[in-house]
């Protein structure tokens, strides 16, 4: 088992980059993809996993994974509000300069999104397990 901080560590990049890739395919699809919060949740284990050294799947570990993987959807919407832009009546204008944060929030969270946000925990738990094979980085 890697220490602590490495695991964090190792969590955060995954949980970072999972968290870009979610916005990405929201930008570009111009719809939030649900089942895309598996993919961050599996950066965010194989992070853990990978970076961090951690093979036993402890408390500790578990409780990092789960963590972060919710801070990698976070972080998957907050890019989307940032950078979407939606159009009304021919004029485009970012949705951050139409409504407030919570606003959005409250708009697009939904039942079906704990749903998904379930899943990506689970995504990121089965990976950090060793149950979910990724390839070894070179």
């Amino acid at each position: 088992m890697g220490n602590i901080a490495r695991e964090m560590t190792g969590a955060a990049i995954g949980a970072v980059a999972g968290g870009f890739i979610f916005a990405g395919v929201a930008l570009a699809s111009g719809r939030m993809l649900g089942y895309i919060a598996l993919v961050a949740g599996i950066l965010t284990g194989a992070g853990l996993r990978y970076i961090g050294n951690s093979k036993e799947p402890i408390k500790k570990a578990l409780a990092i994974v789960v963590v972060f993987s919710l801070i990698s959807i976070f972080i998957g919407y907050v890019v989307y509000y940032l950078f979407a832009e939606v159009t009304v009546k021919g004029l485009t204008i970012k949705v951050s300069e139409a409504i407030s944060f919570g606003e959005y929030l409250q708009t697009v969270i939904g039942l079906i999104d704990v749903l998904f946000f379930a899943i990506g925990v689970y995504g990121g738990v089965r990976v950090m397990q060793g149950r979910i094979s990724l390839p070894k980085p070179s």
